[in-house]
């Protein structure tokens, strides 16, 4: 009875531990989403395999370009994108039935939000 429960213990550990080496170079992602920076630094880490002076060098590479590009994009997506994607979601909306508008409209929120966080 000892060596099963000693067994099935070792069985649990490492499949556990296989799966934590195993997933550190797999981000998982939801169809659609986008990276964010620091899941992309860290892809990078594990791909390129910098040492932790590239990593920093990196990182401040990024928040430097970052911004610059956020203010072009933003500039960008206020003129041109956020009118279609108006229009889009109310087309959406209007295939919808009534229960689901609420949950759409949650979800657009969200999306807002994260898009906004990553201009930033």
């Amino acid at each position: 009875m000892r060596t099963t429960g000693i067994l099935l213990l070792l069985v649990f550990v490492s499949g556990a531990l296989s799966g934590f080496f195993v997933g550190r170079g797999q981000m998982t992602r939801h169809k659609g989403d986008a990276p964010t920076r620091d899941e992309v630094l860290d892809r990078w880490e594990y791909e390129c395999h910098l040492d932790p002076e590239q990593k920093a060098s990196f990182k401040r590479i990024m928040q430097e370009s970052h911004a610059k590009v956020a203010v072009m994009k933003k500039a960008f997506d206020e003129e041109k994108i956020a009118p279609i994607r108006s229009d889009v979601r109310t087309t959406l909306r209007g295939v919808l039935r009534e229960e689901q508008k609420a949950l759409f409209d949650a979800y657009c929120k969200e999306r807002d939000r994260q898009r906004d966080e990553s201009m930033r």
